[in-house]
């Protein structure tokens, strides 16, 4: 087969890649490795504090050695130089995402003897919070210890430290909250009015993706949904139109998601349309001698013809 070679940027350096397609050698072949499923969402709650920092893991995947000669072997690709036989684990290997977050799983909850860590992380990307900044300076030292006695190595210039706000797994996260990054929420704005189903599915996509800041989403969404069916045919009314362009007001005005605290008082909102239902999770706090109720998260879900 033909592999490419890609240039990725890594700061200021540019680097070269081999992009192999190893769904057409050994993937098939490989057994799946069970992994714990984690969100984005289980995730971003775990950065709840006043101050922050950011790790990026310096080439994720290829900092697992492939000690084992068999490993090395069925992973090799032939190329006009002969065989290229990896001493790390490659990009695109399907077992590839379970084995670095299992490591990095069993890396965060002990090491040396030394208990769990408290940080969220993605793959590659770790992000740790404390309250104070001894706490976090603690956590943080800890963090890079591991690192070191591991021998992995970040990439310092996709680090941050010691941040009142920092992006992380595509949010922006702060002491108040976690919300969505202008570019996303520019991204769906300037999107034009599909054209087919294809073209449709690609923007309803981008409204899961930042639903959790979104009221009562799936009711205004109902009838973009509901041209996508298998057996309606793709024709754009002013329905869809006055649809399309509500979808897009409410991601603009997409709502900020504070930390939730277990010691606040919790207040579930409801609320139903003929086409969905909506709920929204919140906290009761007292702010200058008035009491709000600041969202942890939102809920919605169309309903089928059956539920209506």
């Amino acid at each position: 087969q033909i592999v490419p070679v890609i240039e990725t940027k890594d700061g200021v350096r540019v680097l070269k890649r081999l992009a192999i397609n190893f769904k057409s050698t050994v993937n098939e072949y490989l057994e799946d490795i069970p992994d714990v499923f984690t969100t984005c969402s289980d995730e971003l709650a775990k950065v709840a504090g006043e101050y922050r920092s950011c790790v990026d893991l310096q080439g994720a995947y290829k900092q697992v050695l492939l000690t084992d000669q068999l490993s090395r072997k069925i992973l090799a690709v032939v190329t006009p130089r002969g065989y290229a036989i990896p001493n790390r684990l490659m990009f695109g290997v399907k077992t590839a995402p379970a084995i670095f977050n299992a490591n990095m799983r069993k890396l965060m909850h002990s090491c040396n003897g030394r208990g769990p860590i408290k940080c969220a992380q993605m793959v590659d990307d770790v992000c740790l919070s404390g309250d104070t900044p001894e706490e976090h300076f603690a956590n943080l030292a800890e963090f890079l210890y591991r690192l070191y006695a591991c021998g992995l190595k970040a990439n310092l210039s996709k680090c941050s430290f010691y941040k009142d706000e920092v992006r992380f797994l595509g949010k922006i996260v702060d002491r108040r909250g976690v919300r969505l990054d202008t570019s996303t929420t520019d991204a769906i704005i300037k999107m034009p009015a599909p054209r087919d189903k294809s073209q449709l599915r690609s923007f309803l996509g981008f409204l899961s993706y930042v639903s959790k800041h979104i009221p009562d989403l799936r009711s205004a969404r109902a009838p973009l949904d509901y041209l996508i069916k298998p057996d309606i045919k793709f024709i754009w009314d002013i329905n869809h139109g006055e649809a399309f362009t509500r979808c897009k007001q409410l991601a603009g005005n997409s709502a900020l998601l504070t930390h939730f605290d277990p010691t606040k008082p919790i207040v579930l909102t409801t609320d139903a349309s003929p086409y969905g239902v909506g709920a929204c999770l919140s906290h009761k706090v007292v702010i200058n001698n008035r009491t709000r109720l600041l969202p942890i998260a939102y809920a919605s879900a169309s309903l089928k013809d059956a539920q209506r």
